[in-house]
């Protein structure tokens, strides 16, 4: 697991604008609307190559990702490629043809 700001720009490293609160149910700011923000703490390089955010709570401690609690969560491909898959298969492509387009296993998708 490696930490680095390399796969952010600059704006991106001042900027916390999508920031999430706490995911974990049993952390106290859970619910709280008047909780703090996050602290941005850095990026990390996922298997893909592709760069995700790595957050703090203020309150309870716990790092998390910008993709937990989210449909990307532990996925291995980045987010446009899956949205890519979705619209395919919604626009009635079939899992074959998808995944030989995309070059994955059909099982994959």
């Amino acid at each position: 697991m490696r930490f680095r700001w390399g796969c952010m720009s600059g704006e991106e490293q001042r900027s916390v604008s999508n920031r999430k609160r706490c995911p974990y149910p049993l952390c106290p700011s859970w619910e709280d609307p008047n909780s703090p923000d996050p602290v941005l703490r850095g990026s990390r390089v996922l298997k893909n190559g592709s760069c995700a955010r790595i957050y703090q709570c203020r309150v309870c401690g716990r790092r998390y990702s910008e993709r937990t609690d989210s449909i990307y969560a532990r996925t291995r491909y980045p987010p446009e490629l899956i949205e890519d898959v979705r619209h395919r298969l919604s626009s009635g492509q079939s899992v074959r043809l998808v995944a030989a387009d995309i070059g994955v296993s059909p099982s994959t998708v």
